[in-house]
């Protein structure tokens, strides 16, 4: 059997016992916050956050990410997502919660059905319900009468998200309207009661690309690297203000305020990390950080702190999510949680198997299994090279934008968007293009130079823009040949040629040498 193979059973195995151990009954407090207006909405209910410490804020891009943020719907990787996740909080009590979202509807939308439906915008709804179990119901007199009651907490949601591009980046924003009903039920119907609340949520996530102020970093001293496109592009971050307009519910006696939240993240990730590389268990592999600052203003506490890592490899059509760890500050001396998930790709659809096991000072602990759908037409760097059209609302620097937002997922899509961003569209920021792809595209532009250089007369210039490309090309040979042209090989002479003949003093000469490739 191969490595390959074992380590799919070993995964499949390790999900059939998930699955099982997840059945039991728990015994679970939402995060110290049981007793406050709203604790239901706190309980959480993406358990890929979960399993990475409840963070999830700049990381939120599925049908799960409108409780936590809207504005992430936009980066759904296919047009329509589907999540289910059911746990239960405390003995016979039951917690639902389901969602469903819809990325760019419509490629070819414009004006105002553009705005709301075009290939910047998407919708998601949720439904969130919890029951408890049977209590008895007694009169004044503590005598036991024949009717029941329980009580139950509810909430739907409707998300809207729109994304807005530009050379300084692409900066998403969404509203999550809430209705919110919360009583009492019982069989005949003599116990109940019920109130209805309604309240807004705010979210924006921004991926920066060429921001003024970052972008002059990139020349500093020592941190300068850090600040280059390739570094920058990796990084999201993410604003959420859960009840900026907060719902009202008291049900029969005074309505209460739901508290309003403030919570600022970010997520990053490091593509093909060395390390996980040199296992060669997977074909493509994915660290993601994610951390997040959380406030609740009618809370006195102090701040709250969540943070989280997850590795993601991949093994043929199955991605592997392992391990996600996360910690979270949010009680005393604060909580560890753990985590892995299942992907299954097919054409046009994933089914995704999430579990995350926390851990409570002072109840049981806390498993939970979720699955997610996502189905129809992927939304990537090959989708906005697809819908690159005058007809439609996205002008084509923003389509690019889009595309060189995707690195690095997305070789040849980003390495023609990067080339066009710089020669044409976003000139302003040329060299941060060629730096993000380096290799063929920075290589010919440096020769390109050189032989310009050469050709007016400026030696030192020439021999400095050909030793650059050189020494791309011999990058790109060394790692990557398959992705030379034939023109490129050309160039290649050229420069090296150029550097001889500039070193050497017999410039006419080599000129004539490496003019005659042609």
């Amino acid at each position: 059997m191969s490595l390959r193979s074992l380590s799919t059973s070993i995964f499949s195995t390790a999900l059939l016992l998930t699955m099982v151990l997840s059945l039991s009954p728990t015994v679970y407090a939402g995060d110290g916050d049981a007793g406050q207006a709203g604790e239901f909405l706190r309980y959480g209910v993406s358990v890929r956050s979960l399993g990475m410490g409840r963070a999830y804020v700049g990381a939120a891009a599925d049908a799960a990410g409108l409780y936590y943020n809207s504005a992430g719907l936009v980066r759904l990787p296919n047009k329509y997502s589907a999540y289910f996740m059911g746990f239960k909080p405390l003995m016979e009590s039951n917690y639902y919660f389901f969602s469903t979202a819809l990325a760019r509807p419509d490629s070819m939308a414009v004006g105002w059905k553009g705005f709301f439906f075009g290939p910047e915008a998407a919708w998601g709804v949720a439904a969130v319900h919890v029951n408890t179990g049977e209590f008895e119901y007694r009169d004044a007199d503590d005598q036991l009468l024949d009717a029941d009651f329980s009580m139950y907490q509810q909430a739907a949601m409707l998300a809207f998200a729109r994304e807005f591009s530009g050379s300084s980046g692409i900066l998403g924003l969404g509203l999550n309207l809430k209705i919110i009903r919360q009583g009492v039920s019982d069989a005949d119907a003599s116990l109940e009661n019920s109130d209805v609340g309604f309240g807004l949520d705010f979210g924006a996530q921004l991926q920066m690309i060429n921001p003024p102020v970052i972008k002059g970093l990139t020349s500093a001293p020592l941190i300068g690297p850090f600040f280059k496109l390739k570094h920058l592009l990796p990084l999201r971050l993410g604003l959420n203000i859960q009840n900026l307009v907060a719902p009202k519910v008291g049900f029969g006696q005074e309505a209460e305020e739901y508290p309003t939240t403030l919570r600022v993240g970010g997520s990053y990730f490091f593509d093909r990390p060395k390390l996980v590389e040199r296992l060669g268990l997977f074909e493509t592999s994915r660290v993601t950080l994610v951390s997040d600052l959380e406030k609740v203003f009618a809370d006195e506490r102090r701040a709250r702190w969540y943070t989280g890592v997850e590795l993601e490899g991949r093994i043929n059509d199955i991605s592997l999510m392992f391990p996600r760890l996360g910690y979270n500050s949010s009680d005393g001396p604060g909580r560890f949680s753990y985590g892995f998930g299942l992907k299954w790709a097919f054409e046009n659809m994933t089914l995704q198997f999430d579990f995350a096991h926390g851990f409570h000072p002072v109840l049981d602990n806390d498993p939970r299994i979720s699955l997610t759908l996502t189905y129809g037409g992927k939304r990537d760097a090959k989708y906005f090279v697809r819908n690159s059209q005058p007809a439609t609302s996205l002008s084509r620097r923003s389509t690019m934008l889009h595309v060189v937002s995707d690195y690095p997922a997305h070789w040849k899509e980003i390495e023609v968007a990067a080339t066009e961003l710089q020669s044409s569209l976003d000139t302003a920021n040329r060299k941060r293009y060629l730096d993000l792809v380096g290799g063929p595209s920075r290589a010919r532009y440096l020769a390109r130079q050189a032989i310009e250089a050469f050709q007016r007369g400026d030696r030192s210039a020439a021999q400095e823009m050909a030793l650059l490309a050189v020494e791309e090309y011999q990058g790109v040979v060394s790692d990557a040949p398959h992705i030379m042209r034939d023109n490129d090989y050309l160039l290649y002479g050229q420069c090296e040629m150029i550097s001889a003949a500039t070193d050497g003093g017999k410039a006419q000469d080599a000129w004539r040498r490496a003019t005659a490739v042609f």
